[in-house]
């Protein structure tokens, strides 16, 4: 598009067995890795590693290493 308010966004990548919470805000161009888990309420800014756990404002790792079964 050739309008002057118009930016390209990039696309969001959501590995497997990812858990998403409610409110959780996800930005363009992030790589989610599989087996994690995004916190409720979380803006989530940076690609997040395989198999951590991330929360805040902006979301930082809280742990490392999870495992959860469905």
């Amino acid at each position: 598009m050739n309008l002057p308010f118009y930016r390209k966004s990039s696309p969001i990548c959501i590995g497997d067995s990812v858990w998403v919470c409610s409110n959780c805000f996800i930005l363009s161009g992030v790589l989610i890795g599989e087996g994690s888990v995004l916190g409720a309420c979380s803006v989530v800014t940076n690609n997040v590693p395989q198999h951590s756990l991330v929360a805040g404002n902006p979301a930082e790792v809280c742990a490392e290493s999870i495992t959860w079964h469905l």
